[in-house]
C-alpha cells in the first residue's frame, strides 16, 4: 500500500473524503504534493506545536523513566514517556508544557530547540513561542507542516501514542485508574488519523 499524507489546518469534519479546511495539503510519502490549498498561507497552528515539542523532548534523551507531578492530575507523578502519551494522545497542555519545563537546559531553551528544529527540517515559515499552541504566535503553512508530520513519522514513541485510542494511569496509592478516550478535536491526533482513513479510502 503505498503512503499518502493528507494535512489540515481547521479541519470541520474528521473522517471524511470531502475537504473543508482553509489550508491542506496531499503528498506522497516522498513528501511530493499530489494536491493542495492555501499551502503557503500562515496562520496559527494550535495543538499540531505539541508535535514539535514532543520531537525535541525525544531528541534530548533524557530519562522517559523521569517523573513530576501535574496537580490536574491530584498529584500524580508521571513519567516524561506519560507525559508524552498526554501530550501525542489527549491534546494535554499541562503535559506539553511539564515537557519543556522538565527540559535539562530548561523551558525557554526547549523553546528556542524547538524553533531551531524547524530550522534544521526546513521549516522556514514556522515559529514557536510556547509548547501548547495556546500562543496564536506559534504560525506556520500546510508545506511546513507537512515536513513535521514526516519527522514525526521517524519517532516510535509518536507513532504508538498516535495509534492508541484510549489511555489510562494507574494510581498506585489507591490503585484508581484515571482513563481518557480520543476526541476528533484533538488536532495532533487528526494529522496522524487524517492520513490512516485515505490509505483506507484511496487504496
Amino acid at each position: 500500500m503505498k503512503t499518502l499524507f493528507l494535512l489540515l489546518l481547521f479541519p470541520a469534519l474528521a473522517y471524511s473524503v470531502t475537504i473543508d479546511a482553509k489550508a491542506w495539503v496531499i503528498a506522497d510519502e516522498n513528501g511530493s504534493v499530489i494536491e493542495q490549498q492555501n499551502l503557503n498561507t500562515v496562520q496559527p497552528i494550535a495543538s499540531i506545536t505539541k508535535l514539535m515539542t514532543v520531537m525535541v523532548v525525544l531528541d534530548s534523551n533524557e530519562s522517559l523513566k523521569e517523573s513530576s507531578k501535574l496537580r490536574k492530575f491530584r498529584g500524580l507523578a508521571l513519567t516524561r514517556q506519560q507525559l508524552i502519551d498526554l501530550a501525542i494522545i489527549r491534546s494535554d497542555n499541562d503535559a506539553a508544557d511539564m515537557l519543556c519545563k522538565m527540559y535539562h537546559r530548561g523551558y525557554a531553551s526547549c523553546i528556542a530547540d524547538m524553533n531551531h528544529k524547524a530550522r534544521v527540517l526546513g521549516m522556514d515559515n514556522t515559529q514557536f513561542h510556547d509548547s501548547t499552541g495556546l500562543d496564536n504566535r506559534n504560525v506556520s503553512n500546510a508545506a511546513d507542516l507537512l515536513k513535521l508530520l514526516m519527522a514525526a513519522e521517524k519517532y516510535p514513541e509518536i507513532v504508538h501514542a498516535s495509534n492508541q485510542s484510549v489511555g489510562e494511569l494507574l494510581k498506585p496509592a489507591k490503585k484508581r485508574i484515571l482513563k481518557w478516550k480520543i476526541f476528533v478535536r484533538d488536532t495532533v491526533m487528526q494529522i496522524f488519523r487524517y492520513r490512516f482513513v485515505l490509505n483506507i479510502l484511496l487504496n
